[in-house]
């Protein structure tokens, strides 16, 4: 469902709205009655109480978007989003809070200020805390819609319930999550080339990291002898900066100590990773220092760096 404050909302999607119905998507835009402004496609009666949805099945069974005039969108869009089960509420024209996210929890919202205290956004808010998925709030112009629903960077700032997060083992089940949180890296050059083949075979050196059991992160821990390498860390762009990432490798270090390994190693050619590495306690190392069944098969061409954590020995008698 999407909702848009003024016509210069709903211009500025125009081009998206075809593109995303011609891909499978079933979209209703809720707008504020404008007669001057030409809509995309027909409007239908919608009745938001349900009695009668066989306009907006008939307008999606021909690949149309319904759009439905309301003196007051944001809370009728809220309340159809709802009633149909929509998958997404995205909201044109309404202004965000201060954030350097990209996805931010209900909880973490400002409890109140003056230019988030109008009717719409309570209802915006309201919205997000009680159903069952996002509302996103979107600048309206071309390819915004389009990259909220079809990219994982996504285009807006996306408010959600309290999520439900997690870390777990990987299953061969997770073979295309992996392959699809790693391909960026592999396309940069930053991790070695793999495909979904290779991510099912080794998944089970994998943890991941879900929200509301959605795989949003993972990590690799490789055994090397009587270490083992922390490697292949990826989280989603809209999931990144909240420490998830850190997280996943404390919980790598935990499982190579509990498995018995003497220490970890981890290799980067980035700055920025070095930088984590240092974060979880490793210690910048040569290279010729590592396991030997890892130098075997690294190429020393690449212009990494390795760092290293020993753990520390267990007292006598422990």
């Amino acid at each position: 469902v999407v909702a848009i404050r003024d016509a210069h909302s709903l211009d500025g999607i125009r081009l998206d709205l075809p593109a995303t119905v011609a891909l499978g998507v079933r979209l209703l835009v809720v707008h504020p009655p404008d007669p001057e402004v030409p809509l995309p496609f027909p409007a239908i009666a919608v009745d938001p109480r349900g009695a009668d949805d066989s306009a907006l099945e008939a307008a999606w069974a021909a690949q149309q978007v319904p759009c439905l005039p309301s003196e007051v969108p944001f809370h009728t869009a809220c309340g159809l989003a709802t009633r149909l089960g929509a998958q997404r509420l995205l909201c044109l024209g309404l202004s965000a809070p201060p954030s350097s996210r990209s996805q931010i929890a209900v909880a973490e919202l400002p409890a109140s200020g003056a230019s988030h205290s109008a009717p719409e956004w309570l209802s915006v808010r309201a919205y997000a805390a009680q159903a069952g998925c996002a509302a996103v709030l979107l600048e309206a112009g071309p390819g915004a819609v389009f990259a909220e629903l079809f990219t994982h960077h996504g285009s807006g700032l996306m408010i959600g319930h309290a999520m439900q997060e997690a870390i777990r083992e990987a299953t061969p089940a997770d073979a295309a999550d992996l392959f699809l949180l790693l391909r960026d890296d592999v396309a940069r050059g930053i991790i070695r080339p793999l495909d979904e083949r290779e991510a099912a075979a080794t998944a089970s050196q994998h943890l991941v990291y879900t929200i509301d059991d959605i795989v949003v992160g993972t990590a690799r821990l490789v055994p090397h002898g009587n270490r083992a390498e922390l490697s292949r860390f990826a989280t989603l762009p809209r999931y990144r900066g909240r420490g998830r990432a850190r997280d996943l490798g404390l919980a790598l270090i935990e499982r190579a100590r509990s498995l018995g390994f003497d220490g970890v190693f981890a290799l980067s050619i980035e700055p920025k990773m070095w930088r984590f590495f240092e974060a979880l306690g490793l210690t910048a190392v040569e290279r010729a220092s590592l396991p030997s069944s890892w130098r075997a098969g690294y190429d020393f061409n690449r212009p990494s760096r390795a760092y290293s954590l020993t753990f520390a020995a267990a007292p006598a008698g422990v």
